[in-house]
């Protein structure tokens, strides 16, 4: 196996993990849960005091990365432009409340987030 090809199958296997763990987040999401289940399950995926340390954060930096990867790198052909192109627009994605069925809680009327409650 080439170091390229060996690379790639890390990467592949890595990928496979993530989609497994979002997976289980999504079924756990999909029971009925409270309110303090929900707001710790989000701040996990969206730290807004730190948020390169949510998950969100990790994917947003991992994004970055292949982006400036791909502006480094000389791309033959097509299917990668329009690969690298369909994940800057995933990149950028719809906000929570553009999406159908979502609105922004009212306290957001303002413009402002609310804070998160942290608890020790």
């Amino acid at each position: 196996m080439t170091p390229a090809a060996h690379r790639l199958e890390r990467v592949r296997a890595s990928a496979g993990i993530v989609k497994l763990a979002v997976q289980q987040i999504e079924n756990e999401l999909d029971r009925p849960v409270d309110a303090e289940f929900l707001a710790e399950t989000l701040r996990e995926l969206f730290d807004e005091a730190f948020p390169q340390d949510g998950v969100l954060g990790s994917l947003n930096q991992l994004l970055t990365v292949a982006s400036r990867a791909a502006a480094l790198t000389p791309l033959n052909g097509e299917d990668a432009a329009r690969t690298i192109e369909e994940a800057a627009a995933l990149h950028s994605g719809p906000r929570l409340d553009a999406l159908p069925g979502h609105s922004p809680p009212s306290d957001c009327s303002s413009g402002k987030r609310p804070r998160p409650r942290r608890s020790n």
